[in-house]
């Protein structure tokens, strides 16, 4: 059987417009599902939005509350060399 190669010069268009319609869907789809739960607890479509929206920006922020400090590091580092790379491998100091 022959090699030949097969070329689609409009397969990467479909592709593009194939992956934007799934998420569209996708999205409208998630949208719908949180409007019916929302809604079912009480909330009205422009507060559920809020919500949606506002838990979204809220989660790009994070606030320490504290920071703890170990003394001795409870893991260590060793090297193992295998075909020429070298992996690090913790391992738990006793």
């Amino acid at each position: 059987m022959e090699n030949r190669l097969v070329y689609s010069p409009m397969g990467m268009l479909f592709m593009l417009i194939f992956a934007f319609l799934l998420f569209a869907v996708v999205g409208f789809l998630f949208l719908d599902l949180a409007r019916t739960a929302f809604t079912k607890i009480g909330f009205s479509w422009s507060q559920a939005l809020f919500v949606l929206l506002a838990s979204l920006l809220g989660s790009s922020i994070n606030i320490p509350l504290t920071e703890l400090e170990c003394r001795a590091p409870m893991v260590r580092q060793r090297y193992v060399r295998a075909f020429g790379i070298s992996y690090r491998v913790p391992f738990l100091d006793p």
